[in-house]
């Protein structure tokens, strides 16, 4: 009788080990593909986080930068570093990034001044823009139109 109720302390020993050992570990995260566009996670290499933009991922287009929205950033190739040439009805397409902030900004962000006096986000002097085609955050629509436009990667 000695014995079994040795062996009983034991399995209650191990059995109350194990529960309290699922409580102390992580649960394990589920993945599911990328079919649209995701946040990508703190910690993973290349991933940048800032109150004005966010790098998000797609499986087509690899990692690429939006607004804390989720809107998709652009830059325009016939624009010099620090210089918008995009107004008029460039502009109706394709509205600027106006900057709220000016101070205190990420490295490779910045701020220009626009030909017509307002203020707009520049990533490494290129002035950012939406697209009015994108409707919703992860539309990348833009990307690639004229061969001039692009998303920021």
């Amino acid at each position: 009788m000695k014995n079994a109720g040795m062996w009983i302390l034991l399995i209650a020993v191990v059995v109350l080990a194990g529960y309290a050992g699922m409580k102390l570990l992580p649960k394990t995260q589920k993945t599911t593909p990328v079919s649209q566009a995701q946040p990508m996670p703190s910690g993973t290499p290349g991933a940048m986080s800032h109150t004005l933009f966010k790098m998000m991922q797609n499986g087509t287009l690899g990692r690429y930068m939006t607004d804390e929205r989720g809107m998709t950033l652009y830059t325009y190739d016939k624009d010099t570093p620090g210089t918008s040439t995009c107004t008029g009805s460039c502009l109706t397409k394709w509205p600027a990034f106006s900057a709220t902030e000016t101070t205190n900004l990420p490295a490779n962000l910045s701020v220009i001044t626009r030909p017509d006096g307002t203020k707009q986000y520049a990533w490494m002097g290129k002035p950012l823009y939406y697209w009015q085609g994108d409707k919703a955050p992860g539309d990348t629509t833009g990307n690639g139109i004229g061969g001039v436009w692009h998303i920021v990667k």
